[in-house]
């Protein structure tokens, strides 16, 4: 009797110092990753605060770090790469996927440019601004991911499969990507990611469609239970590369959500319109996205309604 007394004393200790371990662990992520930002920075009288309860809309963004300046400044100035709109409903589980494309023409700051320019211009708050302005959503938070996450995460869970449907190459750099299902490693993982002009059609909406694909068998991989032990280097990942303005509850009820992802409760979109160029004051041509606004607004009316900025809004074209 005293003998099991004592191993369940020490399975109460193991549980405990997990327990604690993941929790100083998230308290040390809130801390590392958090950037602030004022409601006024992104529209008058605005706060920073959930639209709906147990759930949360942010803006997803994938950057890659500027090496030629400040650490305190790699991220900012540049493009961003992935544009994501991401609804997480924490009661139902679900996790809504929205790409934006990144050549979506938006009038930001009295000039016309692609929508991926104002996070150059502004960074986070010049990337939420432009959402904002383009969807007339209430979107408060951002998640910003540099593409090194990528290469360190597929390096630490050893690799994605993935169900290529048509062979991805380029022997410049030595990736070959086959037809079908395979593991990718880091440098076919951020290939297949990025690249367009590989791919069937060589358009922007498959290689969004790869992205959003890619996450979805990222996200299978990393949550699966024989990862549990590459926690530790899972945080570290996340510590480096991404920045977020969550709250704490918020930031912890994501990772709450990403222990219990499951695929099929997940959902990917993309918004829709027409491609065209125009040229701009010095001549030179410049290939934009229009957003087709009526279809949009549909979209956001039927499954968002409680987020439109200005509420006469909804269904704006009925």
């Amino acid at each position: 009797m005293k003998k099991r007394s004592i191993i369940i004393f020490i399975a109460c200790l193991l549980i405990f110092g997990a327990a604690f371990y993941i929790i100083k662990e998230v308290l040390d992520l809130q801390v590392a990753t958090t950037v602030d930002i004022s409601g006024e920075e992104l529209g008058k009288g605005n706060e920073i605060e959930p639209v709906v309860d147990n759930e949360l809309m942010f803006l997803l963004l994938g950057v890659d770090k500027n090496p030629d300046v400040s650490e305190e400044q790699q991220d900012e100035h540049v493009r961003t790469d992935t544009m994501i709109l991401v609804n997480v409903n924490f009661d139902e589980g679900t996790i809504d996927l929205i790409s934006i494309p990144r050549d979506t023409k938006v009038n930001y700051n009295g000039s016309n440019v692609k929508i991926n320019a104002a996070h150059a211009y502004d960074g986070k708050v010049g990337a939420l601004k432009a959402v904002r302005q383009l969807t007339g959503l209430d979107i408060d938070y951002f998640m910003s991911v540099d593409y090194n996450a990528v290469l360190r995460l597929v390096e630490v869970i050893g690799g994605v499969e993935v169900d290529s449907p048509q062979v991805i190459e380029a022997p410049e750099i030595g990736v070959y990507i086959p037809k079908g299902k395979s593991v990718l490693d880091e440098k076919q993982s951020l290939y297949f990611l990025r690249a367009r002009e590989v791919l069937k059609n060589g358009s922007d909406f498959e290689r969004m469609e790869n992205q959003q694909y890619f996450l979805k068998q990222l996200a299978k991989e990393v949550t699966k239970i024989s990862n549990l032990p590459k926690i530790p280097k899972l945080f570290k990942v996340f510590k480096d590369n991404v920045e977020h303005n969550l709250s704490l509850g918020n930031f912890g009820d994501i990772l709450l959500q990403i222990v219990k992802f499951d695929s099929s409760k997940m959902t990917t979109m993309t918004l829709e319109g027409t491609t065209g160029r125009e040229y701009n004051a010095n001549g030179n041509p410049v290939d934009y996205f229009y957003v087709n606004k009526e279809k949009m607004n549909r979209l956001f009316s039927e499954k968002y309604p409680e987020y439109f900025l200005d509420k006469s809004k909804i269904n704006a074209f009925d």
